[in-house]
């Protein structure tokens, strides 16, 4: 009992954690245009700061994996905390687009590198049976951001503004570097995976897929997510007092739909849920696209979507997880790499998108890219029965991916 009580109070840290490391990442879909004003830059260009965030991410996190394979995950894990530090006091500073940009390539790097540590560390800690609900407890964080953090971040940046928000977290972060330094355990690195020996993983065809899958949900979820907030303003012509409580929804559903894919993947096939809630997110999509802007069924339908797509997060893990168990380190930070790479490319795309076409053309590009992600699932997840996931836990395991 008490072993399981230090174990939950270790998850409820890192989940603490993982709040915080989301809001920094996700707080500029609620603020982008505060902040492009602020320092004199279109809308579309301040969404690129989400893209170099997700390139820092994808490019940096493999490299240092794979570098830091053998080291201890708990000194990873301060070393990324304390680069994220260092960057968020950067962005409470910056002045400048360059600056910014700097700033947020080192956070992508070091939240890339904590979370795939992170990770490691719930996987060892888990209980048989119960991996993917510890697992989910790290997405819980980040939705809890879209819940919490993004729309309080809106409503301090309008009292104050938004420099504030990341002095507050930096003084957050610190606090949380001093308590995980002295409660972290000890987790054993990895044999160190040559890229050779990735790349030839990569052959697989239905690991290819299983990543590709990945990769496209996510270009849906960024092209739609970063642009949030002018999208309800502009489009749906909702005012700003009011923006703030329909981010808090989103951020609702984005929490329930974190809860019900950690509990769900621990019950059911993986492989089915991820497809079904694919296909979901497509056709909430393009019933947004299609229904009258002025109907309030547009909302409740991105309602569903933010909550298909966060069922899907937890699972996609746990999928990678039951994969390469004696590589798991390895196998999520691959994922990591295409999931923040479908960021980079969701809000690239997205501010060409807005640029070239308009805001409520973002609608129909992440429906499209879903719609590709369902197609490489359907490809993938096979279910092929269980297989025992390290230390004796056993996990529901799709397809040969």
């Amino acid at each position: 009992m008490d072993c399981k009580k230090s174990n939950m109070k270790l998850i409820y840290l890192l989940m603490f954690v993982s709040f915080l490391l989301a809001t920094l990442q996700f707080v500029f879909s609620g603020i982008l245009d505060q902040v492009a004003a602020s320092i004199g830059i279109s809308v579309s260009l301040a969404g690129q700061l989400v893209t170099f965030f997700a390139l820092g991410s994808a490019v940096g996190t493999p490299i240092i994996m794979i570098m830091a394979a053998q080291l201890d995950r708990k000194k990873l894990s301060i070393m990324a905390l304390t680069a994220i530090l260092v960057s968020t006091v950067m962005t409470s500073a910056a002045n400048g687009f360059a600056i910014l940009l700097a700033a947020r390539i080192i956070l992508g790097i070091g939240y890339g590198v904590y979370m795939v540590s992170a990770y490691s560390i719930i996987v060892n800690a888990s209980e048989k049976g119960r991996m993917a609900r510890s697992m989910a407890y790290l997405a819980m964080g980040s939705s809890t951001a879209l819940v919490i953090g993004v729309p309080a971040s809106r409503a301090i940046s309008s009292v104050f503004n938004w420099r504030t928000i990341f002095m507050g977290i930096a003084g957050l972060l610190f606090i949380m570097l001093v308590i995980l330094s002295k409660t972290l355990p000890q987790a054993h690195g990895e044999d160190a995976v040559p890229m050779r020996e990735q790349i030839k993983q990569l052959r697989n065809p239905k690991i290819l897929s299983a990543f590709g899958a990945t990769f496209f949900m996510f270009i849906s979820y960024a092209a739609v997510n970063t642009y949030t907030a002018p999208y309800l303003s502009q489009v749906l012509n909702i005012p700003g007092n009011r923006i703030s409580v329909i981010l808090i929804l989103f951020g609702l559903a984005s929490l329930g739909g974190a809860i019900l894919g950690g509990h769900v993947s621990d019950r059911f096939s993986p492989g089915k849920i991820l497809l079904i809630g694919m296909f979901l997110q497509t056709f909430t999509l393009i019933l947004a696209a299609v229904i009258p802007k002025a109907s309030p069924a547009v909302i409740v339908v991105l309602l569903i979507w933010a909550l298909a797509e966060w069922t899907c997060g937890p699972i996609l893990n746990v999928n990678i997880v039951t994969v390469a168990p004696t590589a798991a380190g390895i196998m999520i930070s691959l994922n990591a790499t295409f999931i923040q790479l479908g960021f980079a490319a969701g809000a690239a795309l997205g501010g060409i998108t807005v640029e070239i076409i308009s805001i409520e053309s973002i609608i129909w590009l992440g429906a499209i890219a879903v719609a590709i992600a369902a197609v490489l699932g359907m490809h993938s997840f096979k279910e092929s029965g269980r297989r025992q996931v390290g230390g004796g836990k056993s996990e529901n395991l799709v397809g040969s991916i």
